[in-house]
Parts: C-alpha cells; sequence; structure tokens
C-alpha cells in the first residue's frame, strides 16, 4: 500500500485522533504518546506522523490496513 502524500487529510485526523485505532507497533504507540504530551500544532503532529510512516512502511501494513478499514486513508 502506498502512504499518502503529506498534504493528504489522513495526517491530521490522525494526529487529532482516531476512534478505534489502535497500533501494534511499540515505536508507534510510543510516538503517539510522545505526540499527545508535546505542545505543537496538529500540523507537526500530522508531519511527525507521515514521516514516521514513510520511514517505516514495511513493518506497519497492520495499520495501514487498520487506517484504511476505519475510512481514514
Amino acid at each position: 500500500m502506498n502512504i499518502p502524500d503529506r498534504s493528504h487529510p489522513c495526517w491530521a485526523k490522525l494526529a487529532a485522533g482516531v476512534p478505534g485505532f489502535t497500533p501494534r507497533q511499540l515505536a508507534l504507540q510510543l510516538l503517539f504518546t510522545r505526540l499527545r504530551h508535546e505542545a505543537i500544532s496538529t500540523a507537526a503532529k500530522a508531519d511527525a506522523l507521515h514521516a514516521f510512516f514513510v520511514k517505516y512502511e514495511k513493518i506497519l501494513s497492520a495499520e495501514l490496513q487498520q487506517l484504511q478499514g476505519l475510512h481514514v486513508l
């Protein structure tokens, strides 16, 4: 599955929180926890999430499928 562009609205939705989305990868869980506690804009959080998904696309296939099933992607 291809990662959507950084400008796709799915990243802002994900940064704001998607009900029902449960990441399996510990690294992604830690990133969400860190971003939740940081006082940065939603756009900055979205950029961080996009960069993470691009870098670790190979190990995040389950998360991408889950987001597709939740109609976020």
